[in-house]
């Protein structure tokens, strides 16, 4: 039995918020797994981001933890 999956269709928009947040998760099973600190540029070098997405991450991360800190 086929089943007929509808289009959906996401604005840009919220496709790159969809894939913040995928880079994001990805981004701390990468430091689960790692164990130990990690620079800008071992970050854009495993995931081959663009080094200013990789910084607006990890600074967006930083400034995050020392709100809840």
């Amino acid at each position: 039995m086929e089943v007929e999956i509808p289009n959906i269709n996401i604005s840009e928009e919220r496709y790159v918020a969809v894939k913040q947040i995928e880079n994001l998760l990805n981004l701390l099973e990468f430091f689960s797994v790692r164990k130990r600190p990690a620079t800008l540029a071992d970050v854009v070098a495993h995931f081959g981001w663009a080094r200013s997405s990789a910084f607006n991450i990890l600074t967006t991360l930083v400034e995050l933890a020392s709100t809840f800190s």
